[in-house]
């Protein structure tokens, strides 16, 4: 009997350090759901999301992530930057901080995403860009004024510099904190995507 309570107590202690060890253990992991950026910049709370209109998984994307964006933790500061791969992803970006300048976010930048994946409409030029801001009630003066403000170039260049550093090569593409990147393919899907990002957010 003795013997037989000698071995309870040893498989309880045992079964109790395995549970200690698998509730410490952290749920996503380094090297699978998120990658560490070298030379990071710790920026706590900062949600930086690399994305194109032209990025077909970003368009697909992009509900779930308003869905999220209207509930984020209060200490999240999401902010987008649009990649420069090629003249059209440059022009694409010229198009968001236009958009961006004249405050036109949430459903304007789905409206952005339809026009392009959905309707199948040309989105090439800058007179493209006018007829698709007029849509969204922004006048030609305006939308020319947005367009060619001061400060587009350094913003454009400002993005590029960021998509540099941070070795961007594929969108969408979230850097939590200035010193992790995260992906839906890293996280496993579009759920599990906010859930590291939040994971991240805590460290």
């Amino acid at each position: 009997m003795k013997q037989f309570v000698r071995v309870l107590v040893v498989l309880v202690a045992m079964l109790g350090s395995a549970a200690s060890y698998a509730f410490g253990m952290e749920r996503f992991v380094e090297g699978v759901h998120y990658s560490r950026i070298g030379q990071a910049d710790p920026q706590p709370g900062s949600v930086l999301e690399f994305f194109s209109f032209g990025c077909p998984h970003c368009a697909r994307l992009e509900p779930a992530l308003e869905k999220w964006l209207a509930s984020k933790p209060a200490k999240a500061e999401f902010s987008r930057i649009p990649v420069t791969w090629n003249p059209h992803f440059a022009f694409l970006a010229q198009l968001y901080f236009t958009a961006d300048a004249l405050g036109l976010k949430g459903d304007a930048m789905q409206t952005v995403f339809d026009h392009i994946h959905k309707h199948k409409k040309p989105l090439e030029n800058e007179q493209d860009a006018a007829a698709l801001f007029a849509s969204l009630g922004v006048d030609a003066a305006r939308f020319q004024t947005a367009w060619n403000a001061p400060d587009m170039v350094g913003r454009m260049n400002d993005a590029q510099e960021k998509m540099l550093r941070f070795q961007v090569r594929g969108v969408p593409a979230f850097v939590v904190g200035g010193q992790y990147m995260t992906s839906v393919a890293m996280a496993g899907s579009e759920a599990e995507l906010f859930e590291v990002i939040e994971f991240l957010l805590s460290r």
